[in-house]
């Protein structure tokens, strides 16, 4: 990194095992801002950590300051723009040239390739977002697109060998110097700047890795206005989350070999390590069990039934579950969860 330290803008809630060792490896090269709020982006409230951020982290000032706000915003996506906007009146107090990076608190960033980054930022005239390869059920295996948006492109994908239109995330940590965040809204620029590179990536996006299913189950319901409670099963989530299956069915992940730095910080923040992905048959059948399950045709009773023999023994090609494969290829898919609609999505999904 150059000699002036960037400033990491971070958006923080409670201290998970993840978001700790993230903002301690992050805080090796960069000063830390952290935004967090009285209040959980659903609207509930919540105690804030202030000042207990310096002991947890073991970084002081001036290479950790903490800003703390409320949330009025009527929607989850207002919320969540206040609380990034939140760190406005550190950023106008920097030097211009100091490099701001927009960052989240489950997006792990590889250091040597920001600092590349920061190197070209002297002769850039608007702000960059860099871009990261999701990760979805362990951090050895990459999704096919970030789990808050619904897209109807992504229903025909029920074959695992499909390759996605391109293997990163369009929601991914923005950079500028601090002069260009003046007058911005640091949400705008987080969400509206222009993808850096469109094929190098700068880190990676844990979508969903945690070895806890109740840990994704949070996840999604702060990532979505609503899901089919089906969904969120405990058992459901841990079964398709092992095999690299999204709960609802959208997708199915891919394996990739990850670098040793990234199975290190896995195994701090208790992130899961799949291994090889399960033969393509098995996944058929869990993809169009997790489709199958969201049908409101389906009663209860053949959920939790289904539910139960799944968690007691590996799902094989022979089993029951394969002809809903051909089943769901008869019809259209008239009921995967519930699609999110609101501003925020729709400027993610059509932003390049």
């Amino acid at each position: 990194m150059p000699n002036q330290r960037p400033l990491a803008v971070v958006m923080v809630a409670d201290p998970t095992p993840l978001t700790v060792t993230n903002l301690r490896q992050i805080s090796a090269w960069a000063d830390l801002v952290l935004t967090e709020a009285s209040a959980w982006t659903s609207g509930e409230p919540r105690e804030p950590l202030r000042s207990g951020w310096h002991e947890l982290l073991g970084v002081e000032r001036p290479h950790l300051s903490v800003v703390t706000t409320g949330l009025a915003g009527e929607h989850k996506w207002q919320r969540q723009r206040i609380q990034r906007d939140s760190v406005v009146p550190v950023l106008i107090r920097q030097p211009p040239e100091r490099p701001v990076l927009m960052v989240d608190a489950d997006e792990f960033l590889d250091p040597e390739a920001v600092a590349e980054a920061v190197d070209q930022l002297p002769g850039w005239s608007e702000p960059r977002r860099l871009g990261l390869v999701p990760l979805f059920g362990a951090v050895d295996r990459t999704a096919r697109t970030i789990h808050c948006c619904w897209r109807e492109q992504m229903s025909p994908l029920r074959d695992p060998e499909v390759a996605s239109h391109r293997h990163y995330s369009v929601a991914a940590p923005s950079l500028a110097r601090a002069e260009q965040m003046v007058g911005r809204s640091p949400s705008r620029v987080r969400f509206g700047s222009k993808l850096l590179q469109s094929e190098r990536t700068f880190g990676f996006h844990i979508t969903m890795a945690e070895a806890d299913p109740a840990a994704t189950a949070r996840k999604l319901v702060n990532s979505r206005h609503i899901w089919d409670p089906r969904v969120l099963v405990p058992e459901h989530l841990a079964t398709m989350l092992t095999a690299g299956v999204h709960p609802a069915g959208w997708w199915v992940a891919g394996y990739r070999e990850p670098e040793p730095w990234l199975v290190d910080l896995a195994r701090r923040a208790e992130l899961r390590v799949g291994g090889p992905m399960p033969p393509t048959p098995h996944l058929v059948a869990l993809r169009a069990w997790a489709e199958a399950r969201l049908d409101p045709r389906v009663p209860d009773v053949v959920v939790d039934a289904v539910d139960g023999y799944v968690a007691d023994r590996p799902i094989t090609a022979e089993d029951f579950l394969l002809p809903l494969h051909d089943y769901l290829l008869q019809r259209e898919p008239e009921y995967i969860g519930q699609p999110r609609d609101d501003d925020e999505c729709e400027a993610e999904k059509s932003k390049e």
